[in-house]
């Protein structure tokens, strides 16, 4: 019987190591869940962080998708200063265009010239002269005279005495009225102030007849001596339109 209980209490002591094996197995395994468990809050802090990481770059994003819809606006300015540029290209080629014009417009004059008369008074013995090369002597011509008076000029006419000399010297005389106001007194020229200039084509459609130098003298023939407030007198020609 002793010997059986000898026997028997080595297996009690190894049942019971094997009880304070499995508990120490169990604490092992707590000690090893533990850091299981530092583990599962790591991975939640950093999916916390990850989360919050999102939402700021959404937030960046979001502040990108703001500042991309300012992009539009400097797109449009853009787009209007390439608006712009064809109307400035297109005021320029206006420009040259009106350039043109008043360019072949000043080849349509043959000639034209002011004479300026002292104090403003046209002396009967005073002759407006004009002296011009012809060298065409195909191309139809308009000729007109201008004349520039004050607005308090007496009356609603002028008288003229022409006198024409032609390249092989042949003379002509002529007397011819310059019409200045309409029958209720208002000036037929444009105005700018006081003064009105005044152009009346005389001739229309004439060829000159020989090429040279032509002589032209103009005379007031209104029996007043000093014609008063008549400033400029104006020979033209250009050719038909």
């Amino acid at each position: 019987m002793i010997v059986k209980a000898i026997n028997r209490a080595p297996i009690i002591k190894t049942k019971t190591e094997t009880t304070e094996t499995k508990k120490g197995k169990r604490k092992n395994q707590n000690k090893q869940a533990k850091p299981s468990l530092s583990k599962i809050k790591h991975k939640a802090i950093n999916r916390l962080n990850k989360t919050e990481v999102q939402n700021q770059t959404t937030k960046v994003l979001n502040r990108g998708h703001k500042t991309e819809e300012i992009k539009p606006i400097t797109i449009n300015q853009t787009t209007m200063k390439q608006r712009v540029t064809p109307i400035k290209s297109l005021k320029f080629i206006c420009f040259l265009a009106m350039f043109a014009l008043l360019l072949s417009c000043g080849k349509q004059v043959v000639f034209s010239k002011y004479y300026t008369f002292t104090d403003n008074e046209w002396p009967v013995k005073e002759k407006a002269v004009f002296d011009l090369e012809i060298n065409d002597t195909q191309t139809l011509n308009n000729v007109s005279l201008m004349v520039r008076h004050a607005d308090s000029y007496p009356y609603n006419n002028i008288f003229l005495f022409v006198k024409t000399v032609y390249p092989d010297g042949k003379i002509t005389n002529d007397t011819m009225e310059v019409i200045l106001a309409n029958q209720k007194g208002e000036w037929l020229g444009s105005g700018a102030g006081d003064i009105f200039d005044f152009k009346v084509p005389i001739k229309k459609n004439v060829r000159f007849p020989l090429a040279g130098k032509y002589h032209f003298e103009f005379e007031q023939g209104m029996r007043i001596d000093p014609l008063p407030l008549i400033m400029d007198f104006g020979f033209e020609i250009e050719k038909s339109k």
